[in-house]
């Protein structure tokens, strides 16, 4: 992506770089304007969601079903939970916490 982003497209936390020689502080501040509550898909990494603000962390906390670390999460999971129904219908959703 770039150093110094712009635009929303433009960010890519997993381009550390960015972090020693560009302007982090720019990413940040397009963020918390455009999408405190943002789906970081970029290559160079698992996907995560990034909170930039108070009120997007209140958004996390107060909707668990979306941002549940149940599926990809920090627990250990086996390979019969893994292909149970409940893991099937939770596919679609992005995990708050990955391993």
């Amino acid at each position: 992506m770039t150093l110094h982003p712009t635009t929303l497209e433009e960010i890519d936390y997993w381009d550390l770089d960015m972090f020693k020689h560009g302007d982090p502080h720019a990413a940040w501040r397009i963020q918390r304007e455009q999408a405190p509550v943002w789906f970081h898909d970029r290559d160079g990494g698992e996907s995560f969601w990034s909170v930039c603000s108070y009120d997007g962390v209140k958004e996390v906390h107060l909707d668990a079903v979306t941002f549940s670390s149940q599926r990809d999460g920090i627990m250990i999971r086996s390979a019969e939970l893994l292909s149970s129904p409940a893991a099937d219908a939770m596919r679609d959703i992005h995990p708050m916490i990955h391993t």
